[in-house]
């Protein structure tokens, strides 16, 4: 079974954002930009929804 460090090791550390005034459309726009496969949304330290590319 792959360990979390295993997969920090091969995807990267890189953390994006984006800010509470911010569209859908920009969320969007940013995951093409920087290839990223999802978006996990927290609000007040907790993880309220997450976003796929699919």
């Amino acid at each position: 079974m792959t360990t979390v460090q295993q997969l920090l090791n091969e995807k990267g550390r890189d953390v994006f954002t984006v800010g509470p005034g911010e569209t859908v459309f920009d969320a969007i726009r940013k995951m093409a930009e920087q290839n990223v496969p999802a978006w996990l949304f927290f609000h007040a330290g907790q993880c309220r929804a997450a976003l796929p590319e699919q």
